[in-house]
């Protein structure tokens, strides 16, 4: 009899452990490895583990006071308190106040050096030359100096080459590092001018959609994605650029396979309205000069992890000047890492904005997403097969890019 009972405590026990690992287990797998939380705010589970097991999970060290705009630490997840589960990476940012805008702005943007196209070919001496594919030049690369000489824009690139002799010697920027790359300019018979087989560019000038404005300290972010170059992907480095006015005159709206575009106008007469000062994968920021176009009502931004699936809005203009309030339905959340834009699947449901636009078009990227009376993010890309559909960005993100260039 002992025996039989002696088994049954084991098996008890051994069957409460087998529970205890496959609890654990459930809520190991729901746990991120990272959280966003905003400075003062507890972190709620409610988005990673099943309801009944929220309230036995807590997580210790949360609250951060220190001075920088993010800071990091790692906190542990403990079972009923007390039973270390997961350590987790807890990045905490300050409570921001920022007004949503929805403006639609002409971009200009002036890149740090002259970005390399493409890479041609030419007749010189009745023979096909192309200089700087035989030195190694590669499309999306960055001329900063010729013969160690600064350069900006492309003319100045060209009178380097005009007085040029047998080699020149290009310092180039290409993913994140610089080398140096001589090259021999060949003179073309179709025009007597010596060449090094490239196209180039220096500039690039576009309409987006402003996203927020910081009352507190004049920045700005937009876009929600990089200005990109279209032939090479290439996020432009910039030397500068300013925000103009700018107005929508016409809308094309977005097809199955094919994607819209707001059609707009910028106001080159205007005093500018902010100067631009990064592009990043996150969206391109500055500083406000003209604050009187972001004159929304103020709330405060959304952390990441408060994001969830449902009804939310963005602001958008879509004809004219003005900014008018659309219906979306966020369909699913996933962080898809620092850096990148693809955080939010969102569906476009307003009918009003339907019947103008076809969903999501070229132009609305940036579009301010709310969600409960907060910011959470911008609009992004569309699906080019289906228009009604886009992604989103976290807003935490683009913040966190204003603050690291500005």
């Amino acid at each position: 009899m002992l025996k039989i009972k002696l088994r049954k405590k084991i098996l008890t026990l051994f069957l409460g452990f087998c529970c205890y690992v496959a609890y654990g287990g459930i809520i190991y797998n729901k746990i991120p490895d990272s959280i966003v939380s905003i400075e003062g705010e507890n972190i709620s589970l409610r988005s990673f583990a099943p309801e009944p097991v929220q309230n036995s999970v807590s997580v210790s060290e949360i609250t951060n006071s220190g001075r920088s705009f993010a800071r990091e630490m790692e906190s542990t997840v403990k079972i009923c308190g007390i039973i270390p589960l997961k350590t987790v990476s807890v990045t905490t940012m300050p409570a921001v106040t920022v007004i949503p805008c929805g403006d639609i702005v002409g971009i200009k943007l002036y890149t740090d050096g002259v970005a390399v196209v493409a890479t041609d070919s030419f007749t010189s001496g009745g023979r096909e030359y192309s200089p700087a594919l035989r030195s190694g030049v590669k499309p999306g690369d960055i001329i900063s100096s010729v013969n160690g000489k600064e350069i900006k824009t492309t003319l100045e690139l060209q009178e380097e080459i005009n007085h040029s002799g047998d080699f020149l010697t290009l310092t180039v920027k290409r993913d994140g590092k610089t080398q140096e790359i001589k090259i021999r300019p060949e003179r073309d018979s179709a025009t007597g001018t010596l060449k090094l087989g490239l196209w180039v560019r220096d500039s690039c000038a576009g309409i987006g959609t402003l996203t927020f404005y910081r009352p507190d300290t004049g920045q700005y972010a937009a876009l929600g994605h990089g200005l990109t170059d279209g032939d090479t992907g290439l996020v432009y480095p910039p030397s500068g650029g300013e925000l103009v006015g700018a107005s929508v005159l016409s809308v094309t709206k977005g097809k199955k396979g094919v994607p819209g575009e707001l059609c707009g106008v910028l106001s080159h007469d205007s005093t500018p309205l902010g100067n631009l000062q990064s592009n990043t994968g996150c969206g391109i920021s500055g500083t406000l000069v003209q604050k009187d176009i972001a004159d929304g009502e103020k709330c405060t931004i959304a952390p990441r992890d408060s994001v969830k699936c449902g009804k939310a809005y963005i602001l958008s203009c879509v004809g004219g000047t003005d900014v008018d309030k659309y219906e979306i339905e966020i369909e699913r959340v996933c962080d898809s890492g620092e850096g990148s834009s693809k955080d939010m699947l969102i569906r476009v449901t307003d009918k009003e904005l339907l019947e103008k636009t076809g969903g999501i078009v070229q132009g609305m990227s940036g579009s301010p997403i709310m969600q409960e009376g907060r910011l959470i993010g911008a609009v992004t890309h569309v699906f080019v097969n289906d228009p009604e559909r886009g992604y989103g960005i976290f807003v935490d993100k683009m913040l966190s890019e204003a603050e690291k260039n500005k």
